[in-house]
């Protein structure tokens, strides 16, 4: 009953531009940003159940976001972006599942007469810190790796109406964790059939 909502206050700065004969286009934007209130959740013994409550103090992050496209042909677009951050929670203790850094590289081809589209992405998260629960250890956080992954994806109009897709993630079947002790997907797939009714 005591919980109150969380707020955010921040800013951010960039810079745009293009070149290439306006093939290419680029953005850099510095941003900053504080949180309070916090919403956290906490495990109370005995018991150790679930409970949210919230931050006393407020959290802060800065950072840099870059983002790149350039229309290669008529057919073939590729875009990247990179994002350097810096989070300290409100012990001044950088913030947990939080990388430092990420990006990601893209690109995407229509084929068909615009009716066939194909992605292909690398992406990576940074190593980033997270809470260990482990009593029996002394550490009281841990390092998380970094990971690139490699995802892929295609469709196809069937008609005015109806699309078939194929996705697949994480296709280099990479082991990573994104919260301690829990593993992430391995490679996945997927096949659709989406359908518009009017």
């Amino acid at each position: 009953a005591n919980l109150k909502p969380e707020q955010s206050k921040g800013w951010d700065l960039g810079l745009s531009g293009t070149a290439c004969l306006n093939q290419c286009r680029w953005d850099l934007t510095y941003f900053r940003s504080r949180l309070e209130n916090e919403v956290t959740t906490v495990y109370t013994p005995p018991l150790f159940l679930a409970t949210p409550e919230n931050v006393a103090g407020s959290s802060r992050r800065a950072g840099w976001e870059l983002s790149l496209d350039a229309k290669l042909t008529r057919t073939l677009l590729v875009d990247a972006n990179f994002t350097w951050l810096q989070s300290e929670d409100d012990g001044g203790l950088t913030e947990i599942r939080r990388p430092g850094r990420s990006g990601s590289v893209n690109a995407y081809l229509s084929f068909a007469d615009r009716r066939g589209k194909a992605s292909l992405s690398v992406i990576h998260h940074g190593s980033m810190l997270d809470s260990e629960f482990i009593f029996a250890t002394p550490q009281t956080r841990v390092r998380l790796g970094s990971v690139t992954l490699l995802n892929a994806g295609i469709s196809f109009a069937l008609g005015k109406d109806t699309t078939l897709f194929a996705r697949g993630q994480n296709l280099l079947n990479k082991e990573y964790q994104q919260v301690l002790g829990y593993r992430a997907a391995g490679i996945t797939a997927s096949l659709g059939l989406l359908v518009t009714l009017p």
